[in-house]
């Protein structure tokens, strides 16, 4: 088939510019009937989109769409465009005359919401007089806007198809576009784009995804119109939206959220409730496949059924009040939503033997085609005179249907589609006389794989300013607020923002949680892990845990290996992706790492570990010293690993809360006896850990070190003959002269000792080569020395000297420094990294 070639892109875009420069310049013609606010932001939005230059054609937009909450009146925003693009410099409108003004088409889904359009621009018809009422544009429309329906004749068709803005659902116009001449079967389209400048797709979210629909308006109009999108729900439940579907991943022209809508009072608040019945389904009910969609109704009907839903959300109306106001449910306004319309006859016949004959009407019809006009005009308007509380339908009156009146939505049907529950809910969000808050009822079915209505909504369980809804706990078990839900037996009723927050994350987990395997024993969680290596949950988690995970999460397909870099000794650390992953464990979903990774964790964390040096104090031993209570010693240990992770290159101390800290009296060692790490201090690291638990001074915190309790440990300015050997760089093992001498002192010291208690100091008298000194020494005990106290003689940095200057050795050292310093710039130069 030959389709209607497009027109030049130069001459569409000097269209749309032509039109948007009247409509800008005489917008104050149909401005007045905008209300202020979020219609006048879109309208406005839309004007300076189609004058923006399109950063990827580098000419101005000829296409987009806007995004706008139900019940905003995007209506009465098109018809205002509309006026503004049709009318003259002198003010007259000339929307009748195709010489002058603009011709329009719009497409709806529905011939509902084609009537609802003719409703709009001309006026609502009357049905106890027979005439249109004057509508929010006067007669600015009348005699220019044609609703195009199969019902029509060809004569009337005809003349429908000539006015200046022209109403037809999707299909019709597809079909009317593919008609061919039957004489020659040549394309003779009875609806020609060429023939028109703007098109407004409504509902542009319906039958756009993909098929005919969507495809017949990319090639016939997009090339040829203006073409403006108006939708509610722009998101779908493959986490695109609409832009990507039709508007080539374009974002919308405008978009004003629900929230945004109710905060400044243009659509009517709500509360959404949740029902949950207390019934586990039946085994005999068995899911021949895992979309919900695709069960028969008959199957969606034995799932509802066996839930109990129906009863219980005619229970919750039969019983429940609004929350704030008080007024009973059964009062209000409702239209409810069945799977098929033997369903709504059920639900039907349940309402009025609930709350007496006449309570509730059915529309009848699957389908738009299958319901008589004027049928759906009477029940119409017998719902909003009140004679009439509750309409059930199914797939009817779903999407665009304008209830002012309507104050309850009740969903009988599940369903996993977003924008069909979101818009089924919202008929109930446009404000009405003496509404205040509109109220959304839905159920949720255990063992059906559906999203609830809180999450469909995209959280817009809100409150606006001015309403307090006190939380309760549902279900009327154990009320905390003065007004609570009523109690119906066997049903959890979910409707304040807490608990639909919470019920909503809830459901979500567990969905992920369903899904995954349990946890196998050779995978290692996070505490477990922590246990292992004997380090801080959250440093783990923030070195090595979060970093595998994010990396897991955004890995590429294929991926074998996970590369982290350690910023500190710069190397990196390769785990393999197969020996980590998401697990069940403990009802829960946790990140796990293979068991034989350990070592790998570890050498992430520390690179090479020295071996335990035997005089440094474990997590227990510390707190015996210092007399601390737990908690004292868990802050203590963990900001000191925190201090030895984050410290930079060539740092030497830490403040931690006013206290200094140096590097070299803490770190993480290897257990000779278990040969695994483990966090340890250094005796030096007593004083200001004294002092960071008590909060007191330095004077105080060495005036308590004086305790014999204290000093009994071995701190740097005492020295063991093995570190007399190592800081002067003597081999014992070589037999020299100067091991000889050591060797000579200490066993002197050590004789002279032997009555010494243990952190008692003593002057020692020897004789070496004719030469008499007295020296400080001292015995300490080494708390860990192979998991046993042992006692060891130590002497102090003067006789230290001493023995140095003794030995003829010339000495780099500084007076005053420590031992661990001293013995890493010997070894390892003022440019080594700690």
């Amino acid at each position: 088939m030959e389709r209607v070639r497009p027109i030049p892109q130069k001459t569409l875009v000097n269209n749309v510019r032509t039109m948007i420069k009247r409509y800008a310049s005489h917008l104050e013609s149909g401005n007045h009937i905008l209300r202020e606010g979020s219609q006048q932001q879109i309208a406005h939005s839309t004007i300076d989109y189609f004058r923006e230059t399109d950063p990827a054609t580098g000419s101005i937009h000829t296409d987009g769409y806007q995004v706008g909450p139900g019940g905003l009146g995007k209506t009465i925003i098109e018809g205002v465009f509309f006026i503004g693009i049709n009318t003259m410099p002198n003010g007259r409108c000339v929307l009748g005359d195709p010489a002058l003004g603009k011709r329009i088409l719009v497409g709806v889904p529905t011939n509902q919401l084609a009537g609802q359009w003719g409703d709009r621009l001309l006026g609502e018809f009357n049905e106890e007089t027979g005439v249109r009422d004057p509508g929010p544009f006067g007669d600015l429309f009348t005699g220019h806007v044609g609703v195009y329906h199969a019902g029509l004749s060809d004569k009337e068709k005809e003349t429908v198809l000539s006015k200046a803005v022209v109403i037809i659902v999707h299909d019709s116009a597809r079909v009317l576009y593919e008609h061919t001449n039957p004489r020659t079967g040549e394309h003779a389209p009875l609806l020609n784009p060429k023939d028109f400048d703007m098109v407004c797709i409504d509902e542009v979210d319906d039958k756009v995804r993909g098929d005919v629909t969507s495809q017949f308006y990319l090639e016939a109009f997009f090339p040829n119109c203006m073409v403006i999108g108006c939708t509610a729900t722009p998101l779908f439940k493959s986490g695109k939206t609409i832009g990507d579907y039709l508007f080539g991943g374009k974002k919308p022209i405008c978009e004003i959220t629900h929230e945004e809508a109710v905060q400044r009072k243009e659509i009517a608040p709500h509360i959404n409730i949740i029902i949950e019945p207390e019934v586990d389904l039946s085994s005999e009910i068995t899911c021949v496949t895992e979309e919900w969609e695709d069960y028969s109704d008959t199957q969606k009907l034995r799932f509802i059924n066996q839930a109990g839903t129906g009863q219980a959300l005619i229970d919750t109306i039969r019983i429940g009040k609004h929350s704030r106001t008080g007024k009973p449910l059964r009062n209000m306004m409702q239209l409810h939503r069945a799977v098929n319309i033997e369903h709504g006859i059920l639900i039907e016949e349940q309402l009025n033997a609930t709350f007496g004959s006449g309570y509730a009407q059915v529309v009848y019809g699957r389908t738009d085609e299958e319901m008589d006009d004027e049928m759906r005009r009477l029940i119409k308007w017998m719902f909003q005179t009140g004679d009439i509380k509750a309409v059930v339908q199914c797939k009817l009156w779903g999407r665009g249907t304008d209830f002012p009146e309507l104050e309850l939505t009740v969903q009988h049907a599940p369903s996993l589609s977003p924008n069909e529950i979101t818009q089924f809910h919202t008929r109930a969000s446009r404000k009405g006389d003496g509404k205040k808050i509109a109220l959304y009822l839905s159920p949720f079915i255990r063992g059906i794989d559906q999203l609830v209505i809180g999450e469909l909504l995209g959280g817009h369980y809100m409150i606006p300013p001015g309403y307090d809804f006190p939380p309760t706990t549902g279900g009327g078990n154990q009320p905390s607020d003065p007004e609570p839900w009523p109690e119906i037996e066997g049903v959890n009723v979910y409707y304040t923002q807490r608990q639909l927050a919470m019920f909503a994350q809830q459901r979500r987990r567990q969905k992920q949680i369903d899904g995954l395997q349990a946890k196998p024993k050779n995978m290692m969680t996070l505490d477990g892990m922590a246990d292992v290596l004997h380090i801080d949950r959250d440093i783990l988690y923030e070195r090595v845990f979060h970093p595998l995970q994010d990396a897991y999460e955004k890995r590429q397909a294929r991926q074998k290996y996970i590369d982290l870099a350690d910023e500190l000794h710069v190397r990196g650390k390769i785990f393999p992706v197969r020996h980590m992953g998401f697990y069940q464990h403990t009802g829960q979903e946790v990140f796990c790492v293979d068991s034989n990774l350990v070592s790998l964790c570890e050498h992430t964390l520390y690179g090479r570990l020295d071996h335990t040096p035997p005089e440094v104090l474990d997590k227990d031993t510390a707190q015996h010293f210092l007399g601390c209570n737990n908690p004292q010693i868990d802050t203590l240990w963990r900001e000191l690993q925190q201090a030895f992770f984050n410290r930079k290159n060539y740092e030497r101390r830490i403040e931690i809360e006013g206290v200094d800290f140096s590097y070299d009296i803490f770190g993480f060692f290897r257990r000779e006896d278990e040969g695994t790490s483990e966090f340890f201090i250094f005796p030096d690291a007593l004083i200001p850990a004294y002092r960071r638990i008590n909060g007191v001074d330095l004077e105080a915190a060495e005036h308590w070190a004086e305790q014999p309790a204290i000093r009994q440990c071995k701190t740097s300015h005492w020295y063991t003959e093995a570190d007399v050997m190592e800081s002067l760089d003597i081999n014992p093992l070589t037999g020299s002269e100067d091991t000889a001498f050591v060797t000579k002192v200490f066993d002197h010291l050590r004789r002279q000792s032997r009555s010494l208690r243990i952190g008692r100091e003593t002057e020692a008298t020897i004789n070496i080569d004719r030469s008499r000194q007295s020296l400080t020494c001292s015995k300490r005990w080494l708390p860990l020395a192979q998991a046993n106290h042992q006692t060891v003689l130590v002497i102090d940095k003067r006789a230290f000297q001493w023995i140095k200057n003794r030995l003829d050795l010339e000495s780099a050292y500084e007076a005053g420094q420590s031992f661990h310093a001293d013995r890493e710039n010997f070894e390892s130069g003022p440019n080594m990294e700690l």
